[in-house]
């Protein structure tokens, strides 16, 4: 079995949206907010908030798109 780069953020991203999902407050927390990144040093904000969705059919829809063309990316 051949695992890519692809199907391993594709299992991260799935991870971390379904974690958001379910608890309000981390979804927030990871959220990007420029105010909380540059007054508090929230750096991370930058990686984290592209690994959550707003939605199911959000987080369906990319990931969708990203198993296709993520090998092109």
């Amino acid at each position: 079995m051949d695992i890519s780069l692809t199907t391993v953020l594709i299992g991260v991203t799935v991870i971390c949206s379904v974690l958001a999902f379910s608890r309000p407050r981390l979804l927030e927390r990871w959220m990007f907010f420029p105010y909380q990144i540059k007054q508090r040093n929230q750096w991370d904000r930058f990686i984290l908030s592209g690994f959550i969705h707003t939605n199911y059919t959000h987080l369906l829809f990319n990931l969708f798109t990203f198993y296709f063309f993520g090998g092109v990316v």
